[in-house]
């Protein structure tokens, strides 16, 4: 139980993390640089490989493209708790399970099963309904910014699948080998969002150096954590009962620390796109 709690509370860390560093004028983006660096060093230090080796290993490429995606998705992730903040964030990313499952079922012959199509139906009504905006100023203002959940919730789910693909058919559920698989795609991130920062240029003063320091190496420690914790609760507990219940006490905290920490507004349309959404999440998990 202690596993499953912290499993929860550093990635909801994580969320809320973001949303700080705005309010204390954190450069959010040389963060996430510092970040990698911290989350490939834990990894290192858990499991040391040699290098030579890992990069004739069979999940290579596929670790590769993983780095690149979590590199990329961290950026649009920080971009979307900015526009849309962290309730719909947070269900824009626990709504992408839907992309493993359609993976599992067309390349890993899962079993189609009744309730999964349900809920990837309801994906679609709770999508539309948490981003549909009434207000005509505020649509218009935050519909160019639209593509950050979408992005996030094709980009978290795309990752999600070359994990499960990779621990299907290269590790087999060792963990010294997913500890491995998710250095090198820590390191790969760092190496992407080095090259983002190169030709972004984002500003930063003195005054952001040491705040923004200390906000990646938090960030980092974070990032690694959350992952070690889920991937050691997800081998004591059954799946069946791990996902559905991380996932949902996940969507709720967050909806609820958006609603107590920040102040987030929901109307009508995205209450109901919520309870729809949080549905489609069981349905999807169980």
């Amino acid at each position: 139980m202690l596993l499953f709690i912290l499993a929860l509370v550093t990635s909801l860390a994580i969320l809320v993390s973001f949303k700080i560093f705005e309010r204390l004028n954190v450069s959010t983006p040389h963060a996430i640089v510092i970040n990698y660096i911290i989350a490939f060093a834990l990894g290192y230090l858990y499991q040391p490989y040699n290098f030579q080796n890992i990069l004739s290993a069979d999940w290579i490429y596929l670790s590769t493209i993983s780095g690149i995606i979590l590199s990329v998705s961290f950026f649009i992730y920080a971009l979307s708790i900015k526009y849309f903040g962290i309730s719909i964030t947070a269900l824009s990313g626990k709504m992408s399970i839907l992309i493993p499952i359609i993976v599992g079922f067309v390349l890993l012959g899962d079993e189609i099963l009744v309730h999964r199509i349900m809920g990837i139906i309801m994906i679609f009504p709770a999508l539309y309904l948490l981003l549909y905006e009434n207000d005509k100023h505020t649509k218009t203002n935050k519909i160019k910014y639209l593509i950050f959940p979408i992005l996030l919730f094709l980009f978290t789910g795309s990752n999600d699948s070359i994990f499960k693909i990779a621990d299907t058919y290269y590790l087999f559920g060792n963990i010294s080998n997913v500890y491995m698989f998710l250095t090198n795609a820590f390191a790969i991130s760092f190496v992407i969002a080095i090259i983002f920062i190169l030709i972004q240029k984002p500003s930063i003063n003195k005054n952001q150096y040491l705040k923004t320091c200390l906000a990646g190496i938090e960030l980092g420690i974070l990032n690694w954590y959350s992952t070690f914790f889920f991937l050691r609760v997800i081998r004591l507990l059954p799946i069946s009962i791990f996902i559905p219940l991380y996932n949902i006490c996940f969507v709720l905290l967050s909806v609820l620390l958006g609603r107590i920490l920040f102040k987030e507004k929901f109307d009508k349309n995205k209450i109901i796109g919520s309870i729809i959404a949080i549905l489609s999440i069981v349905l999807l998990s169980i």
